[in-house]
């Protein structure tokens, strides 16, 4: 093939030589949709910062107006931006779609799709959430702040002040983890880890443990500061591990048959309650 014949097919056409004559064949060129040029341009908008959380965008009405394209291409528009979780739609007068920060319950959902197709374990959430925690924890002891490290002690003041409520407990324990993954100042560990050990809680949903796995939590959170404030980074990855390796066990102990459970749709507490529904509603044989 020629200099000249690839230059060509690198602009999207090729170009097959003949004795005397030259035959061009165009490739196919795909014309976006009216509804994703919408749905690019207010992307943009958004994750650019333009338009800040609570915007109020123009109506379904004032938008297909204003763009000059009809209302069911602005209603798919804001049915896809609406799916990513960058904006809401807000019923009544005053209401309209508004702008909203893009967070992790987005990435969560996604995740637990793909999870529940792939039939990831437990096991495997928590083998990788292993792997995260530990970097986060080596980053936290390397460079957490003063109101870090203040976080997480609080944390771990209202857990031991929670032992018996269950509530109070669990709750901390979560915003322990929450406030180590913001230690570590890595947004991507942090996101995460996040939606991560929200699909392990779901997963986990009405498991509470016993006073001992309770004890023995606070005891690991407290190793796991105590690295971190002497800025012992393989300490406090050491700390997560066992912390972690330790939550495992404890589970095993409670259900041994969580942690092979696959897909998480087995474990999730809303497709148990939404089953049992079904089959309390089936007409009787």
């Amino acid at each position: 093939m020629s200099r000249d014949s690839a230059s060509d097919r690198s602009r999207g056409f090729s170009v097959t030589r003949t004795n005397s004559n030259s035959e061009v064949r165009l490739a196919s060129i795909r014309t976006p949709r009216a509804a994703d040029l919408v749905v690019a341009h207010i992307r943009h908008k958004i994750i650019s910062r333009e338009y800040a959380e609570g915007t109020r965008l123009p109506t379904e009405t004032e938008m297909a107006d204003q763009l000059n394209i009809s209302r069911p291409t602005v209603r798919e528009a804001l049915r896809i931006l609406e799916a990513e979780g960058l904006i809401v739609t807000r019923p009544g007068p005053g209401g309209g779609p508004r702008v909203c920060s893009p967070d992790v319950k987005t990435v969560m959902h996604s995740l637990t799709n793909l999870f529940q197709y792939e039939r990831v374990t437990l096991a495997e959430l928590l083998e990788a959430r292993e792997t995260l925690e530990a970097a986060s924890a080596r980053r936290a002891a390397m460079q957490a702040t003063a109101e870090d490290i203040d976080a997480l002690r609080q944390s771990i003041e209202r857990m031991r002040a929670g032992l018996k409520d269950d509530d109070v407990f669990w709750t901390e324990n979560a915003n322990f983890h929450q406030s180590l993954g913001a230690a570590s100042g890595n947004k991507v560990l942090y996101t995460m880890m996040t939606a991560l050990r929200e699909l392990i809680y779901r997963s986990t949903a009405g498991l509470s443990g016993n006073d001992q796995g309770r004890t023995e939590t606070l005891a690991e959170h407290t190793a796991i500061l105590g690295a971190i404030e002497a800025r012992d980074p393989e300490g406090a990855a050491a700390a997560v591990r066992v912390h972690l390796l330790n939550s495992e066990r404890r589970l095993n102990e409670e259900n041994p048959q969580l942690l092979q459970l696959t897909g998480l749709s087995e474990a999730d507490p809303l497709l148990r309650i939404a089953t049992d529904f079904a089959v309390s509603s089936a007409p009787a044989d």
